[in-house]
C-alpha cells in the first residue's frame, strides 16, 4: 500500500506459511539459441548445492511471456531440488515485434529448439547434468511437452504435458477471445501436430488434463493417449475431475493430485533423483 504518495507500507503476505529461507533464487539470464537468436529466461536455483536435476518449464500462450514474479510451479520444483529454467522462446511477447513474429509457423520446430537450448545453457553453467533433464509445460507448454516427447536425439529423460494441444487442426476454437486477435493469430499456427506423430514418442510421458477444460478441450489429451496406447508407449494419464484449464481455477484437491503425480513422475519414473 502507498501512503503519502511516497512510502510503501506492507499490508500482509499472500503466502505467509512459506519458509522464505527455502525459496529458490531467481535469476534473469540470456542465452543463444542454435541459430544465434538471443533468448531471455528466468532460472530458479534451489537453496541447496548443485548441480541439480533440471526441468525446462515453457510458459503457455504462446503469445505471452514469463516475468519475475513468484511462480508456484518453479518454486515447488526448486524446493524439491530441481533447477528450473523458463525461457521466453521466440513467439513470446515483451521483446519486440521481430521476436514475437519469429515464432510464427514454428510450432514444434525452432520454438522447440529454443527450449532444448535452454537445457544446454544449464549444463554449460554447471547447474545441471545431461543425464538428468526433463520438460514440463501447461497449455502451449503442454503442446511443447508433447512435441518434446518425439524429438530425435532426445535430451530429456521424460516429459509432462498438462492441458496440452495435440492437434493443431482443432486449435482455432481455442484462440484468443478477442475476435480480431484470433484473426491475426490463426495464420501463424503451423508446424508439428503431435497427435499425428505419436509413433515417434521415445521417452516416458505423463499426460494431465482437466475434464472440463474450457480453453483446450480434454479431447486433445484423450486422443493423444489413445495413440500412445495404440503404439504401446510408456505413459501415464491423469484426468482431473471437474478441473478447468488455468492454474488459478484448480482447487486444492486438484493441485494436491497434480503436484503428487508430477513429483512422483520426476523423482521415481524418470529417475531424476
Amino acid at each position: 500500500m502507498v501512503t503519502n504518495k511516497q512510502k510503501l507500507t506492507k499490508i500482509g503476505d499472500r503466502l505467509p506459511f512459506i519458509d522464505k529461507s527455502k525459496l529458490g533464487t531467481v535469476k534473469y539470464i540470456s542465452y543463444k539459441a542454435r541459430d544465434g537468436r538471443k533468448i531471455k529466461a528466468y532460472v530458479t536455483i534451489p537453496a541447496t548445492k548443485g548441480p541439480y536435476p533440471a526441468v525446462v518449464l515453457p510458459h503457455g500462450g504462446p503469445w505471452v511471456r514469463d516475468s519475475i514474479v513468484f511462480d508456484d510451479w518453479a518454486q515447488l520444483l526448486a524446493y524439491h531440488g530441481y533447477v528450473v529454467i523458463q525461457p521466453n522462446y521466440r513467439g513470446s511477447t515483451g521483446y519486440g515485434l521481430e521476436h514475437w513474429m519469429a515464432g510464427d509457423n514454428n510450432w514444434g520446430l525452432k520454438k522447440q529448439d529454443d527450449l532444448d537450448d535452454a537445457a544446454q545453457y544449464l549444463i554449460k553453467k554447471g547447474l545441471a547434468t545431461k543425464d538428468k533433464l526433463a520438460l514440463f509445460g501447461w497449455s502451449y507448454g503442454g503442446y511443447a511437452a508433447f512435441a518434446a516427447s518425439m524429438r530425435e536425439n532426445n535430451i530429456y529423460k521424460c516429459v509432462v504435458a498438462g492441458a496440452g494441444v495435440s492437434d493443431l487442426s482443432r486449435i482455432n476454437a481455442t484462440l484468443n477471445e478477442n475476435r480480431f486477435l484470433s484473426i491475426l493469430q490463426r495464420p501463424t499456427i503451423s508446424g508439428v501436430s503431435p497427435v499425428e506423430q505419436v509413433e515417434k514418442v521415445n521417452v516416458p510421458i505423463l499426460v494431465i488434463h482437466g475434464d472440463i477444460d474450457s480453453r483446450v478441450p480434454v479431447k486433445h489429451s484423450r486422443d493423444f493417449v489413445s495413440e500412445l496406447e495404440k503404439y504401446k508407449k510408456d505413459f501415464k494419464y491423469v484426468e482431473l475431475e471437474d478441473a478447468d484449464h488455468f492454474s488459478d481455477t484448480l482447487f486444492y484437491d486438484h493441485k494436491k493430485e497434480f503436484y503428487t503425480e508430477l513429483l512422483s513422475w520426476f523423482d521415481n519414473k524418470c529417475g531424476l533423483k
